[in-house]
């Protein structure tokens, strides 16, 4: 009896909507298996990337620093090399003075400065000179003299115009000196 009523039909039937609902069971699984998986494998490279990138970050940071660096430091060496260029100006240039001094020092007369200049033919000794290094020099006059008349005839008188120099006026000691004169060519 019992087997009279047995379908066969509906016995397949039930195990193939068994083994369907155990495959999409299955299916499930796998996809949220391949799911989880995906994700860590997505957190794991973006961990990855976000390591490579605090990596790179950091060296773009050195290299950042290391061209402030070269800068201060290029721009130390510039200043270096402008105040080196200065210095060889000035050591190129004839950068003293000569001091010329007329009579002795003695307790009754005074010391007088000024400035001489020198024209642009010299005769010294009989000797006529129209180039001479001396030109581009500082020279300056001490004169020892009862007072500043005096003092500037012993001074014309030892470089006299005529020879070439120009002999601008005296001033006594710790005045300030008058600018010199140069001949007209």
């Amino acid at each position: 009896m019992l087997l009279e009523e047995f379908n066969l039909n509906l016995f397949i039937f039930t195990i193939l909507a068994a083994i369907g609902m155990v495959a999409v069971a299955l299916v499930r699984q796998v996809r949220l298996v391949m799911g989880r998986n995906a994700a860590a494998s997505l957190e794991a490279r973006n961990e990855k990337l976000k390591r490579r990138y605090d990596q790179l970050t950091k060296e773009h940071d050195a290299l950042q620093e290391k061209i402030r660096g070269a800068e201060d430091e290029k721009r130390m060496v510039l200043g270096q090399i402008q105040e080196f260029r200065r210095r060889a100006k000035l050591a190129a240039q004839d950068n003293f003075e000569i001091i010329h001094e007329v009579g002795e020092p003695n307790p009754g007369l005074r010391l007088f400065t000024g400035t001489l200049g020198l024209g642009f033919t010299l005769t010294i000794a009989k000797t006529v000179s129209t180039e001479s290094k001396l030109r581009g020099v500082r020279h300056t006059l001490e004169v020892w003299a009862d007072n500043q008349p005096d003092a500037l005839r012993a001074a014309k008188l030892a470089f006299p115009p005529d020879n070439g120099f120009i002999v601008n006026a005296v001033q006594p000691a710790g005045q300030p000196k008058p600018a010199p004169q140069v001949a007209a060519q």
